[in-house]
């Protein structure tokens, strides 16, 4: 179904599709032995990779898992390839949204399992028995947020695992992927994530907006858990697969101030703030040297291009 609404932000008509099994009356709950888990999938034109993420997602073996896709208004075929699997989906809606983040607080809003994790378009679980394998273990009974390790996929199709650390060092920075986190939804009632500074508010370039303050309300919502003295249960095994995205080194400068801003907001102390400037400064002089030899290397380029194109026309 579908129907036309006033854009909040454009002040334009926009089209606003929703469906899944809900519409026909099914909906799901937890029980005291086997929680409801929400799996959320945040996407925008994202049709070459949906179907791997959906199927992902509903071939998992746990029998209680509610799936949520919150698409940006796709101007591709995203929305052809959530409507195939229609029945398999709890809910969806596509519409246009302020970004990323705003996109997962209403994915957020929608669910009502007893935990909750972000498996974006393109994201796959690992395995189809990853949720049933820390069922089994207990995981959901005894922390407020589980986590483990992720597979990280190249383009050239090189796979390497990325290793979750300790929670203890997350003052340091970032200790699993958030594909790799579940958390228990009562959690995100206080802490929503910040979709404020520097955010796009056009979906269209949700992926080009600041990707500074991206990473910052992450980690920010796992830090504030951890001072919160919440429970953190990390699980030795891999969680999800995701595409590797590089990060180039101004991003990296950028990322450094980023956990700055929030360590120094939620976990000050010498040891934290001494650490953080220290590891701004080490990112900020990889970034000069870098440049430097980049520009030194031009430059002899230039001159042996030169160099070669004198002795050749000498040699003419």
């Amino acid at each position: 179904m579908g129907e036309i609404m006033e854009s909040a932000t454009a002040g334009e008509p926009c089209l606003v599709l929703e469906g899944g099994t809900r519409a026909s009356g099914v909906i799901k709950h937890g029980t005291e032995g086997r929680p409801l888990i929400s799996v959320i999938t945040v996407v925008y034109d994202g049709e070459s990779d949906l179907d791997a993420t959906l199927q992902s997602s509903i071939g998992q073996t746990y029998p209680n898992i509610e799936i949520l896709v919150i698409d940006g208004g796709s101007t591709d075929r995203t929305v052809e390839v959530i409507r195939r699997f229609d029945r398999s989906i709890d809910y969806w809606v596509s519409e246009r949204d302020n970004g990323i983040y705003d996109a997962m607080n209403k994915g957020l809003a929608r669910a009502t399992g007893d935990w909750v994790i972000f498996m974006n378009g393109g994201d796959q679980f690992h395995s189809s028995a990853v949720i049933q394998a820390l069922h089994d273990r207990g995981a959901f009974s005894r922390y407020d947020l589980v986590y483990g390790d992720c597979e990280m996929v190249c383009a050239n199709g090189y796979k390497r695992i990325l290793r979750s650390r300790r929670v203890e060092n997350l003052w340091k920075g970032i200790v699993c992927s958030h594909q790799s986190l579940f958390a228990k939804r009562s959690l995100f009632k206080d802490n929503p994530f910040d979709n404020s500074g520097g955010i796009t508010r056009d979906a269209s370039k949700r992926e080009t907006g600041n990707r500074r303050q991206l990473f910052e309300s992450e980690f920010q919502f796992a830090l504030k858990c951890y001072v919160e003295k919440r429970s953190f249960g990390r699980v030795p095994i891999v969680i999800s697969r995701v595409a590797a995205g590089g990060t180039s080194h101004p991003e990296r400068v950028a990322i450094a101030f980023s956990l700055y801003n929030v360590v120094k907001k939620f976990k000050p102390s010498l040891k934290t703030i001494l650490y953080h400037w220290f590891n701004i400064g080490w990112q900020a002089a990889k970034l000069s040297v870098r440049a430097v030899l980049f520009a030194s290397v031009t430059d002899a380029l230039i001159k042996a291009k030169g160099y070669i194109y004198t002795v050749m026309t000498k040699q003419r």
